[in-house]
């Protein structure tokens, strides 16, 4: 695979937006090459923000693997930025626990999603004590909170876009 590249275009150069400013770098056809690049760059520049999912949570493990594949496709899509997935209840790491290892970290400012269909008691109400004792414990820390996956008009339709295939399989 590498002679077959190395024989079409040996090399090129790729513009990399960097935080700022730009640089022209010039790199190898591998998207690895480029990825571990880009990876190693993100890693120079620490970041202050995180983005927070923030899920029911269950007894059953297997209830968490699509909040868990989610908070891995968001990562993949936004290596420059941490990612961290929390539970109300149930199983862990809690919200508090991520607040409290965030904070260590350096983070400042947490972007928090709640990953729930609508803003129910839990949203409405429990969401908000806990983000209000997370800011007596922590008062440097910024958390902004969205609100509820299912409210958004496009994840709707989302889901009913799933809905209409499902019937057609």
């Amino acid at each position: 695979m590498a002679a077959i590249r190395d024989r079409l275009v040996p090399e090129f150069y790729f513009l990399i937006a960097c935080v700022g400013g730009f640089a022209l770098r010039r790199a190898p056809l591998s998207f690895i090459d480029l990825f571990a690049d880009r990876c190693q760059m993100t890693q120079s520049t620490p970041t202050t923000k995180a983005l927070v999912l923030f899920a029911h949570g269950a007894r059953a493990d297997a209830w968490a693997k699509p909040f868990r594949r989610l908070h891995t496709m968001l990562q993949s899509q936004r290596p420059d930025l941490r990612v961290e997935l929390a539970f109300l209840e149930f199983m862990t790491p809690s919200l508090p626990d991520i607040a409290q290892a965030l904070e260590a970290a350096g983070i400042r400012h947490i972007h928090l999603v709640p990953i729930f269909l609508g803003q129910g008691g839990h949203v409405m109400r429990d969401l908000p004590m806990m983000i209000d004792e997370i800011r007596l414990q922590y008062p440097h820390l910024n958390i902004e909170k969205a609100e509820a996956a299912g409210e958004d008009e496009l994840v709707l339709q989302a889901i009913c876009d799933y809905c209409l295939r499902s019937q057609s399989a």
